[in-house]
């Protein structure tokens, strides 16, 4: 369909509103080339797990000596900038606490791992037959527990030093490669080497043995690291003196074929913010990548760390190519910027790391305001892909922490966008360090922290089905433990671990909470019941309201909202002022409120005519495009 020019004039002066909203220019793509960070070192092949002794005296002599993180940690909190108290309504928080369309079934609670470390950075994998968790120990190995699935403990607490015969300095991170049918863990190599440990096992069985790497991290010390698999690749972040990214073969790693090159890209540093990383994307389920799928990482970015708040809130993803044949040609292309509803991380102010609440102690707990917590998850579900991640928030004046979700959508041909998005707070109770993920029936379960002057620090976890409303966690909130006590110290682990059950669907939660004034952990098995259908599927005559542009004059980036009240695909079509259609994009509008954002660098200065179409339901709305 083609305007005439006549409609075109008459809806660019009917009277929408203009206004001015600018974009960072380090938002604005650029391409990054890589570069070397040394080679994988292969260390040989351990033991079996299995044949470990279980051995906590360590512990008692090493108790202070590990201080890497809690020195830096210290002094970035002592280094508050000196910022106004900005804070603007959360446009994104759900308003009905219980939507109760979904519900939460524990199938089993366990009672995890603990040690005399004052965090536990615990965190969970999940294969066809086992689950693993991993946490600190007090300094020079970490800890790891096995189960079959029906809750049997297979190796009790194993420990990393008896495994591999030297040190480590924890921050564990598991990951079970679903295609591979392998285990794969990283962790410090020591409290000042600029050095990580990453180990696969031989076999599917992680009790067997396991090969044993380290690589050298040129960008620093390699604290908060992560680590995700995707293709052919794993992929490793790093809060560094700037967010750090490695790349390693996957295929070395798993074959225990020794020295490989580890390709290593610089992320840009925010301003501001002293400690800082970028979340990577972990690919599960058991459809392959699309062909030449570039691997994700991303972060979210405040305005208000960057004065005078001009710009728009937004997730900023980079995408990664690799070709392990020629690795030194691989590129980072970003930051793509996906803007969001207004996010508020001014819980403790910038830098600083205590004001969460907890009963009868001035103690206050960190919330992570700067990250987005944990692995994210993707999932590939042949017409479209998701990526679904989580940060805590401020939810209201008062300082109530809440949980800002998201699942990002790529439809074949086209780009990523927010599908949707929400803070989950259903109650003045801060909740903190929450994780997420999704299943293959587009399912996601979300599990996090509580606290309050009156709640003490426990596990929660909420969920939505792919048929609920968009923007909404429809499950009434379920607990997996109460907290009895408060914490000592204001640290209150690094993350928390949610991971989908390859097998079924189901999820598995990984989290601490207190009965006593030192954290305890515990691994909650659930499903989310909810619609029967797999995937709902999109409905006809959907009917669209409520169309907005932002920003006004736009530049690089734009985004498209609406109501719709069905699932449906929209088009976007934007005609310049002669009637000629110049760009046209397409996504799947879920019932609710939803957003699209989309480049535009292709398009001239001047005026444009926007139409959203639906089945037959057609908007107009009127736009600028100034440089």
């Amino acid at each position: 369909m083609h305007l005439k020019k006549t409609l075109v004039l008459s809806l660019l002066f009917g009277g929408t509103t203009i206004f001015a909203q600018t974009t960072r220019e380090s938002s604005i793509p650029q391409n990054y080339q890589a570069e070397q960070s040394g080679s994988l070192h292969f260390r040989g092949k351990t033991k079996a797990m299995r044949e470990t002794k279980e051995n906590t005296s360590f512990e008692e002599l090493f108790m202070d000596k590990r201080k890497h993180e809690d020195e830096a940690r210290e002094r970035s909190a002592n280094t508050v900038v000196g910022e106004p108290d900005y804070f603007v309504e959360d446009p994104a928080l759900q308003k009905d606490a219980e939507i109760a369309s979904t519900d939460i079934s524990i199938l089993s609670n366990w009672e995890g791992l603990k040690s005399k470390y004052l965090r536990s950075d615990n965190n969970i994998a999940v294969g066809p037959n086992h689950v693993v968790q991993m946490i600190n120990s007090a300094l020079f190995s970490s800890y790891i527990r096995v189960w079959n699935k029906t809750g049997d403990i297979i190796i009790n607490k194993a420990n990393m030093y008896d495994l591999v015969g030297e040190p480590d300095y924890g921050d564990p991170n598991i990951i079970y490669d679903e295609k591979a049918d392998r285990w794969v863990i990283t962790f410090l190599y020591s409290d000042s080497d600029a050095r990580l440990i990453i180990m696969a096992s031989v076999t599917n069985d992680p009790t067997g043995e396991w090969y044993y790497y380290d690589f050298e991290t040129t960008g620093g010390f390699p604290d908060y690291e992560k680590v995700a698999v995707w293709g052919n690749s794993y992929v490793v972040t790093t809060a560094q003196a700037n967010p750090n990214v490695y790349l390693l073969n996957r295929e070395s790693i798993l074959n225990g074929t020794g020295a490989s090159p580890v390709i290593k890209f610089l992320i840009p540093k925010f301003k501001n913010i002293g400690w800082q990383a970028a979340s990577p994307v972990q690919q599960t389920g058991s459809m392959d990548l699309p062909e030449g799928e570039p691997a994700i990482i991303w972060r979210v970015w405040d305005n208000w760390w960057h004065p005078p708040y001009s710009a728009v809130d937004q997730l900023e993803l980079f995408e990664l190519d690799i070709d392990w044949a020629t690795p030194l040609s691989a590129t980072m292309t970003g930051p793509i910027a996906l803007p969001i509803e207004v996010y508020n991380s001014n819980l403790c102010g910038i830098n600083s790391n205590t004001c969460l609440e907890q009963p009868g102690t001035t103690v206050r707990l960190w919330p992570l305001s700067n990250f987005i917590t944990d692995k994210s998850k993707y999932m590939n579900f042949g017409d479209y892909q998701s990526i679904v991640g989580v940060h805590v928030c401020r939810v209201n004046e008062a300082g109530t922490a809440g949980q800002r979700w998201y699942e990002l959508r790529k439809y074949p041909g086209g780009e990523w966008y927010v599908y949707q998005q929400g803070t989950y707070s259903p109650t003045a109770d801060h909740r903190f360090i929450g994780s997420i993920s999704i299943n293959e029936d587009g399912t996601i379960a979300l599990g996090y922290n509580i606290t309050s002057s009156t709640v003490y620090p426990g596990m929660r976890m909420t969920g939505r089905a792919v048929c609920d409303p968009i923007n909404l966690m429809t499950a009434p909130e379920a607990i997996s433990k109460n907290g009895t006590a408060s914490n000592k110290t204001l640290d209150y682990g690094d993350y928390n671990s949610l991971v989908t059950d390859p097998v079924d669907g189901s999820f598995w939660f990984s989290g601490q909470y207190n009965v006593s004034n030192k954290w305890s952990s515990n691994v909650v098995h659930f499903t989310v019941d909810g619609c029967l259908d797999e995937k709902s599927l999109p409905q006809e005559n959907t009917s669209l309201s409520d169309l907005t542009i932002s920003p006004i004059p736009a530049s690089n980036l734009i985004t498209v909202g609406l109501q719709s009240d069905g699932q449906s695909t929209v088009a976007i079509q934007i005609y310049d002022m002669s009637g000629k259609l110049v760009l046209q994009k397409s996504f799947m509008a879920g019932i609710g409120k939803n957003t699209f954002s989309f480049y535009i660098n292709e398009l001239a200065s001047g005026a444009y005519v926007l139409n959203a179409v639906a089945g037959e339901t057609i908007m107009h709305k009127n736009f600028i495009v100034e440089r």
